[in-house]
């Protein structure tokens, strides 16, 4: 690959910032509704002054209104529309209020990605700008019988689009709604990291030949800015290192934090590497001032955890609520337990260490998710009950010894705490016998048919 396609290339990681940024932003559908307001107008404007109205007058929509009736109905419509876009708003920041203090600041991201409400205020706004380039072309003698017909239509779209938004606006703050979304999300990236159906395979000589290569003094890559890993553009990073014939261990993954001049990668051997390098690498990254869901499975991971950790805390006292978000990562975490994570490790065509990536493995995920909600389950009986016999789950599901040992781990930490937070010893007792039901499902004393079938909680 040419280093000018290589250069092309790495604008990906450009665009999907700026990709991201639109889906985030409030101005773009209501610049391009209002961009195609201007356009319609000026198109109508021209009918006007040359069309043919037959096929307009048989339909009986070519009924001509004198000029005041006119400047009335494109009057009343622009004020409405503007009107109701500032209340409209108003809704928006009221839902975002209270979404901020009930289910965390950092669910924000989600209603500010929600294209529903992006696009109903540009409907709002396009339709007062539409009317106020009609007004204009409204005389005592000419009357744009298209343009105001036109602008009637884009009325009736906006009560339309009112009564969508009215039932929208609460829906969008429902809970159920926030943590499924969310969950979806959840399940989607972690079904690019842990796919069922991949050929890929990393083995001990692919690490083994990745330690060989990566010998000696490295190049250290810096980071040119401070802030948030939003996007890598692996297949780049592969094609480069195989191009130049060097080998790339990434130092950062998307959704870690780097400082400025602090190394974002590392390249061997570092005589080989020439002043673009750097440059080039660098292009791979995208690194804004917060966290995405793009390529970053624990912020999504983050959004339910925060919804739960605020559930259980004292003054919300929701336990009912966490539970939920419990479900949704272990949903989540049992998708994980039933793919293969991807290599760490990526070769080229002949089989030679390229690449070397920071790997999200099913430990990780587990350590990421629930043992950092751990401590605000173990408090209550409820939801500990609930959390050990989401682990009993997840422990039916493992098929691989290591992944069974790690949630053992986690529930015999789960049973610990438990034994010190909660206060009834008849609770205790509760939490006590589902370990030991998961224990024996560990052992394989319980095949997964006999301990769903004995205790439907699992």
């Amino acid at each position: 690959m040419s280093r000018r396609r290589r250069r092309f290339t790495g604008a990906r990681a450009r665009i999907a910032n700026l990709v991201d940024r639109i889906r985030e932003s409030y101005w773009f559908w209501p610049a391009a509704l209002s961009l195609a307001a201007v356009s319609t107008a000026f198109v109508a404007a021209y009918l006007d002054a040359t069309g043919d109205y037959d096929a307009l007058a048989r339909l009986g929509l070519a009924e001509t209104v004198g000029a005041d009736s006119a400047r009335a109905v494109l009057t009343t419509v622009a004020t409405a529309m503007l009107s109701v876009a500032g209340v409209s708003f108003s809704i928006l920041v009221a839902a975002f209020v209270f979404a901020s203090g009930q289910f965390g600041p950092r669910i924000l991201s989600n209603f500010m990605r929600d294209r529903a409400n992006q696009v109903v205020l540009g409907i709002f706004s396009s339709t007062f700008l539409y009317c106020v380039l009609v007004l204009r072309l409204v005389g005592e003698d000419s009357v744009p019988g298209l343009s105001v017909l036109i602008a009637l239509a884009s009325a009736v779209a906006c009560v339309m689009a009112l009564l969508f938004f009215f039932h929208h606006a609460p829906e969008s703050i429902r809970l159920m709604r926030i943590v499924s979304d969310t969950g979806n999300q959840l399940l989607k990236e972690i079904a690019g990291l842990f796919p069922e159906d991949t050929q890929e395979q990393e083995d001990a000589p692919d690490r083994e030949r990745a330690a060989e290569a990566a010998q000696g003094e490295p190049l250290p890559v810096p980071s040119p800015v401070n802030g948030y890993v939003r996007f890598v553009d692996h297949g780049y990073l592969l094609d480069l290192a195989r191009d130049e014939d060097l080998v790339i261990r990434l130092d950062r993954r998307s959704g870690d934090y780097v400082v400025k001049g602090r190394p974002l990668a590392w390249v061997w051997p570092a005589g080989r590497a020439d002043e673009a390098i750097p440059e080039e690498i660098c292009g791979c990254f995208s690194i804004g001032t917060n966290r995405t869901p793009a390529q970053d499975v624990e912020f999504l991971f983050e959004l339910l955890m925060d919804v739960a950790s605020r559930a259980l805390s004292p003054g919300i006292n929701d336990p009912r609520t966490a539970m939920i978000c419990l479900d949704w990562i272990t949903s989540g975490l049992s998708r994980a337990l039933r793919g293969k994570p991807r290599p760490a490790v990526r070769c080229d065509a002949e089989g030679r260490p390229r690449l070397i990536l920071r790997a999200r493995g099913f430990q990780h995920l587990l350590e990421h998710a629930f043992g950092r909600l751990r401590p605000y389950f173990q408090r209550d009986p409820a939801a500990a009950l609930h959390m050990m016999a989401r682990i009993g789950g997840l422990v039916l599901d493992s098929r691989d010894r290591k992944n069974t040992d790690l949630l053992m781990k986690m529930a015999r930490d789960l049973l610990d705490g438990a034994e010190q937070e909660v206060a009834l010893e008849v609770d205790r007792r509760k939490i006590r016998e589902r370990f030991e039901i998961i224990s024996q499902a560990a052992r394989g004393e319980l095949s997964m048919f006999e301990a769903r079938g004995r205790h439907p909680w699992l």
